[in-house]
């Protein structure tokens, strides 16, 4: 490498806040999945404290910083206001036409809008390093 290039950071945020953030949530499921096991609870229902710690302590979390980030940011919201507007009002009557032709279909149907959430999500965090990189190579951004 050549010393008179400066070195780069590669880090969203930090070393130790990325791999927490991405390699510890990971390290966390499997340790839970472990207990899971050791305690006999796996193959069983799930009692409902691991509903509250993943659904309610990290999904709805992100949902609620979402809520910050564009609707009680009064400059975002009117940039794409009925965009901010019809999107959710469309998603819930979609969801209640979908629950009127059956709980199934619309549990499945969900259950496959999550998981390209999750995938979509991945792709995105990995658009925001590539996006960091080429603005360091480029000398925009920060």
């Amino acid at each position: 490498m050549d010393a008179a290039l400066p070195r780069q950071n590669i880090w969203l945020f930090s070393r130790e806040i990325d791999l927490s953030v991405f390699l510890g949530s990971a390290v966390a499921s499997l340790l839970l999945l472990a207990v899971g096991w050791q305690v006999g609870i796996l193959n069983g229902e799930s009692p409902e404290w691991t509903w509250v710690s993943a659904v309610l302590l990290i999904d709805v979390a992100h949902v609620w910083s979402t809520s910050f980030r564009v609707y009680f940011d009064v400059g975002e919201f009117r940039r794409r206001f009925w965009l901010y507007l019809l999107v959710p009002v469309f998603g819930y009557v979609a969801g209640v036409a979908l629950y009127s032709e059956g709980e199934l279909i619309f549990w499945r149907l969900l259950a496959l809008l999550a998981v390209f959430h999750f995938v979509r999500q991945q792709y995105g965090w990995i658009a925001l390093y590539r996006r960091k990189l080429k603005d360091q190579r480029t000398g925009r951004g920060g």
